[in-house]
């Protein structure tokens, strides 16, 4: 709020358009899976609604915007894998209790479909990406205007092919492990670890002055730094044009109905001369 607050956006506003200062916490998605907050939200989750998303959920922030905190961004990323892992925790404890009382009741039967209809879902892919020296319309605006691309637009493109390079990576490795123990003298394929990178900025309010990141999205217009300069200097040239066709209608209105301001008033030199009286008389 006082972010928001300092860059335009009035907290009466704000609250108005959620109905009251009561009622922000239901707008806001952090606060419906943090456990601290969620009771003010005035609703609860159940604990299979990662099943329903996406299978992955990848949060992109400028480092150049400041619009809203690149600290936001993280933290929803850490409140909802934080939720995630609470939410699973929390059905396995129910399945437990649930097993052992089909159990008790001697009522096999139970388990078994409680473990088809409740079994466990791969979690769900929560990855915080920056764009680095990115504003919030330049991947939507700035840089399809220049090179008729988007970095975020290739970034969706390429989840697809990514998941399937996955798949055939993990099946490559499941066959080598066959084959290693069978006796084959073929090493098992091993795929890297991703490293989680350091970025420092500039905009970055309330976790320091080091963000933890999962990785960079660059963006894909390599003059496109040149296409801003450009645009900013058009825009220069337009003002001061503009500045200076004013200035030349302005000089020859005067100089040809008598008027002494164009635009504001339009006031002729026999109503200046009234006032310069009425000025002297006082």
């Amino acid at each position: 709020m006082p972010y928001l607050h300092r860059r335009g956006l009035s907290r009466k506003v704000l609250h108005s358009m959620c109905g009251g200062e009561t009622g922000l916490p239901r707008y806001s998605i952090g606060a419906y899976f943090d456990s601290r907050r969620s009771g003010d939200t005035g609703e609860a989750l159940p604990d299979n609604v990662f099943d329903l998303l996406p299978a992955r959920m990848h949060f992109l922030h400028g480092g150049r915007d400041t619009t809203s905190p690149l600290a936001e961004s993280a933290t929803l990323v850490a409140t909802l894998r934080n939720a995630q892992q609470r939410f699973a925790l929390r059905r396995l404890m129910c399945q437990e209790e649930r097993s052992r009382h089909a159990f008790a009741t001697q009522r096999p039967d139970a388990v078994s479909v409680l473990g088809v209809h409740d079994g466990p879902l791969p979690p769900v892919d929560i990855q915080f990406i920056v764009i680095p020296d990115g504003n919030h319309t330049d991947a939507i605006v700035e840089e399809c205007i220049a090179g008729s691309r988007s970095c975020c637009v290739d970034f969706v493109c390429d989840w697809e092919p990514e998941q399937r390079r996955e798949a055939s990576e993990s099946a490559i490795a499941s066959a080598a492990d066959r084959c290693n123990a069978r006796g084959s003298r073929r090493a098992p394929a091993r795929r890297c670890p991703t490293v989680c990178s350091h970025w420092r900025s500039p905009h970055v309010s309330g976790l320091g002055s080091c963000v933890l990141l999962d990785s960079y999205v660059p963006f894909r217009v390599e003059s496109f730094l040149l296409f801003r300069l450009f645009s900013f200097l058009l825009l220069w040239l337009l003002t001061l044009s503009l500045y200076e066709l004013y200035s030349f209608i302005n000089a020859h209105v005067r100089l040809l109905f008598g008027f002494v301001h164009l635009p504001w008033g339009c006031k002729t030199r026999k109503h200046q001369k009234k006032k310069e009286k009425k000025s002297d008389v006082r």
